[in-house]
């Protein structure tokens, strides 16, 4: 499976824009390494496909820095045939995640600054409240069922396909036992490869 790293963001930053402790303002900049908003970076953001009895799978994988290692978490779309929307979104996060914390996800678009360097704003009001539906000893999974949310703090059902069509990056926080994670996915090459499927 293709893999990038994203995961740099500015730790206080994020989590006080996602848990609501930042200004109340519809779009905040976080702080990002410049080399992970890059346009190869995010060009290198390819989702893999595969077929499935009912349609096709698109898969990315994406390595993040957990506490001086790299691993690895996997975002799913699966797609009935003939369907315009997804059937299913789901989150795979390696254990050990802690279920007793809140996780959130965001979404966010890239800008470009006068000298020609990027950065990315968060939309806070696509913050999104997320549970876990299952964990093992191996990961822990979220999953949106036609690609819908009812965890979205701003309305009461979030359309998560319109966002994944929409943005330029996801945004997810959640913790483990020894604290908290961040992880930025590049969205851009998932809308030109959803275009293809059946």
């Amino acid at each position: 499976m293709h893999r990038l790293s994203f995961s740099h963001i500015h730790i206080f930053m994020l989590g006080a824009l996602l848990f609501g402790n930042a200004r109340s303002t519809r779009a905040q900049e976080a702080k990002a390494d410049p080399k992970l908003l890059s346009d190869s970076a995010i060009a290198a953001a390819k989702w893999d496909i595969q077929p499935s009895p009912r349609g096709n799978i698109m898969y990315l994988d994406v390595p993040y820095i957990r506490h001086d290692s790299v691993t690895v978490l996997t975002l799913t779309v699966s797609k009935d045939r003939t369907v315009e929307r997804p059937a299913v979104v789901s989150i795979m996060i390696p254990a050990p995640v802690e279920r007793s914390k809140d996780a959130f996800l965001a979404f966010a678009t890239r800008t470009t600054h006068p000298d020609g360097s990027h950065g990315m704003v968060i939309d806070t009001n696509t913050r999104t409240h997320v549970t876990y539906q299952d964990c093992n000893p191996e990961f822990c999974t979220i999953q949106f069922k036609d690609a819908y949310s009812s965890g979205r703090i701003s309305v009461a059902s979030a359309d998560l396909y319109a966002d994944l069509l929409k943005y330029d990056f996801l945004v997810l926080i959640f913790f483990d036992p020894m604290g908290r994670e961040n992880v930025v996915v590049p969205l851009s090459t998932f809308r030109s490869q959803y275009k293809t499927l059946e």
